[in-house]
């Protein structure tokens, strides 16, 4: 029976050359964790009456990434936030809510691309089922919102895809991963082979 010393090392005290390789390898293997971003951004997306939010992205570096989403929005508390300060929107959000207009609110998908994820292809849908109820002042407002909410939720999209892209790069970050590994508390031969402490005891 031989027995072998082997001097060991946390992450920490590794030469610089050897940490770097190992923060490298981790970051490619890098499992990419998103429900922090994608689920706080569905829970900001009920604020504004969001409901049966579907998240979609893809990235990153490449053509077409992006994120997009669909979903549906309780009308009223949609008008209500985006137009809160815009008083020539009243009574057509009160007409709604008092049922006197039936006007629903959607985000879909929209064009032959459906294949990526940016924010260009999803558009707001705005439909009303007693068209000819409303003034003409209100079937005016209506046509516009189409566009502004087309408008307000590719914006979110291309928000979101940033938070995205950002919290990627902290999490893939060698300050980030410094701090795992250090953290993990495993420890190491000099030129970076990993002990598990199963092999010690």
């Amino acid at each position: 029976m031989r027995i072998t010393e082997i001097k060991l090392y946390s992450f920490t005290e590794l030469e610089k050359e050897v940490q770097k390789r190992l923060i490298e390898n981790h970051a490619h293997d890098f499992n990419f964790d998103c429900d922090p971003v994608v689920l706080g951004f569905v829970e900001d997306m009920k604020a504004y009456g969001g409901e049966n939010v579907d998240v979609q992205w893809s990235g990153f570096y490449s053509q077409g990434d992006g994120a997009c989403f669909t979903g549906d929005f309780d009308t009223v508390k949609l008008l209500s936030t985006l137009y809160k300060y815009d008083s020539d929107y009243n009574k057509l959000i009160n007409r709604i809510k008092d049922d006197v207009y039936s006007v629903e609110i959607s985000v879909v998908r929209c064009g032959q691309s459906n294949h990526y994820m940016h924010s260009n292809t999803i558009k707001a849908c705005v439909t009303c089922d007693n068209w000819d109820d409303l003034t003409e002042h209100h079937q005016q407002q209506l046509m516009g919102l189409e566009t502004y909410l087309t408008e307000w939720v590719r914006s979110e999209c291309r928000s979101l895809y940033d938070s995205l892209e950002a919290y990627y790069a902290e999490r893939t970050s060698a300050a980030f991963i410094t701090e795992d590994l250090d953290i993990m508390g495993d420890v190491y031969t000099s030129t970076g082979n990993q002990i598990a402490m199963i092999d010690i005891f």
